[in-house]
């Protein structure tokens, strides 16, 4: 085990102010982006998977925002409930708690039929996955620098 894998995580940007309260009003206290602790746990102990699933986090939510932002702009609520379900489930392979329940606001939103709220929403989960973007970033970067 590297010690990566034990790292304070409080210095780093996994790390910041802001969360969610379940009326998805935004509150402010000190909360983890994600908790790469639970997270290795969760892969069987076996952190270059995760990182893999970080690499392909990184890659693929991107896309799936453009789907998020097109699905709103076309009014496909169906769309908009997909796309925002799936980074809601890539998000929760990091235990970031924080953007999972940005991502299941946005989702309640859209099953609701809501795109009015869904875009009201959108601007505090796309904030919460930017952060959790750049911290999986960071940790990719240390990952790659201890395997060389």
């Amino acid at each position: 085990m590297s010690n990566h894998d034990n790292a304070d995580l409080t210095d780093s940007p996994s790390v910041r102010s802001g969360s969610l309260d379940t009326d998805c009003s935004s509150g402010m206290a000190q909360v983890k982006v994600f908790d790469l602790d639970a997270a290795v746990i969760r892969m069987g102990g076996n952190r270059a998977l995760l990182m893999k699933i970080a690499e392909f986090f990184v890659s693929d939510s991107a896309q799936l925002m453009s789907e998020l932002h097109a699905a709103i702009q076309k009014r496909d609520v169906e769309l908009a409930h997909r796309s925002v379900h799936s980074l809601k489930g890539l998000a929760a392979n990091f235990d970031a708690t924080t953007c999972q329940t940005a991502a299941q606001c946005v989702e309640d939103a859209a099953a609701a039929g809501d795109l009015e709220r869904v875009q009201s929403l959108l601007p505090r989960f796309a904030q919460e996955l930017e952060q959790l973007n750049d911290a999986l970033k960071t940790e990719l970067s240390k990952s790659q620098g201890t395997s060389q």
